[in-house]
């Protein structure tokens, strides 16, 4: 089916045979038979509707799936920086329970020096009520 039609031919020349004549007629029908059908397609609706929604339905399911392999690299990245911030957060942690220790220990070592030194204080000799303070 031709969606262009060509311009009709001139009619045969005054000196042609019934060949020519036939020949021409055949081709002027053919055209007309292009033509008619070219129209015939333009005026079927039904057809034209059927045509879109089969190229809407093609173009939707293409971007369908463009949508699909978008989503999955986004959820295939964000998975892997989730992944990545996990593993920040057990180093992080695990730094900070190693500094909290060691200012534990630290501070404890520091209370058992203070208190050893009270109680070194608070226990060494102390002159007795009766004794007499030798200048």
């Amino acid at each position: 089916m031709s969606t262009s039609v060509t311009p009709p031919n001139p009619e045969p020349y005054k000196d042609a045979g019934i060949e020519d004549i036939k020949h021409d007629i055949e081709q002027t029908r053919e055209e007309l038979g292009e033509t008619v059908e070219a129209l015939t397609a333009k005026l079927d609706v039904k057809a034209q509707a059927k045509k879109k929604a089969a190229s809407l339905k093609n173009q939707a399911t293409s971007r369908l799936a463009s949508g699909k392999e978008q989503a999955a690299a986004a959820m295939a990245s964000s998975r892997a920086r989730l992944d990545q911030l996990a593993r920040q957060a057990r180093t992080y942690q695990a730094e900070n329970r190693q500094q909290s220790q060691a200012l534990i220990t630290g501070a404890c070592a520091v209370a058992g020096a203070l208190i050893s030194t009270i109680i070194w204080r608070t226990t060494r000799r102390r002159p007795a009520a009766g004794d007499a303070l030798i200048p």
